[in-house]
């Protein structure tokens, strides 16, 4: 998709430097604009939303919960998300979180907003969503169930990644990258990759496995 903006991180960390958060602020030519967090489960926040909502708000960024938008996921009140110009995925188990998704008939309003060039950020599971599958997941250890046998994800980019990698990661990540025959982007907290158009960007510390 030439108009992608999407944003894969490992985690809500404060060593995101200065230079990435503003870069992010850059994809939204609004004065005050508002992303919409969507949490991988939908009957709580958690505390993570609002150590998200303080960082972004240092960069005139203001996140607010979807789910309290819409009610719980109301299917009628799904255009909601239209009036945002980007969406926050969280964190959480990504298989639970994919399969709320699916189950909410949220799938396709997440890819046409990518597709209409509005900016997607995840966070660990949420980045997880955005590749062709989720069998990096399973690598850091989400619990799966037989329902999540098809192990496809959203397949937003045509890479995978590996969120809170570790230098101890290496041989499982360069084996599973040769396993899937596509880049592995392993990315340590404080890290990720940001996609603009077709080019990925590596931040700082993030290893590209090619298998």
């Amino acid at each position: 998709m030439p108009g992608l903006r999407l944003a894969l991180l490992s985690h809500h960390d404060p060593r995101f430097g200065t230079a990435t958060y503003q870069r992010l602020r850059g994809w939204f030519p609004q004065q005050r604009p508002r992303l919409a967090y969507l949490a991988s489960d939908l009957r709580r926040l958690g505390p993570y939303f609002y150590v998200q909502q303080e960082i972004y708000a240092r960069f005139g960024l203001a996140l607010d919960d979807l789910a309290e938008v819409t009610d719980g996921f109301r299917p009628e009140l799904l255009g909601h998300l239209q009036q945002y110009s980007g969406l926050h995925l969280s964190g959480g188990n990504t298989p639970r979180f994919l399969a709320l998704l699916r189950q909410q008939g949220l799938v396709p309003h997440v890819k046409n907003f990518a597709g209409a060039g509005s900016v997607i950020v995840g966070v660990s599971a949420g980045a997880i969503l955005q590749t062709p599958s989720l069998h990096t997941a399973q690598a850091v250890g989400d619990d799966f169930t037989e329902a999540d046998a098809d192990w496809a994800a959203l397949g937003l980019v045509d890479f995978h990644f590996w969120p809170h990698y570790t230098a101890e990661d290496e041989a499982a990540a360069q084996a599973l990258a040769a396993q899937l025959g596509r880049p592995l982007h392993a990315a340590p907290d404080g890290s990720g990759v940001l996609v603009e158009g077709t080019a990925a960007v590596a931040l700082t510390g993030t290893r590209v496995f090619t298998g």
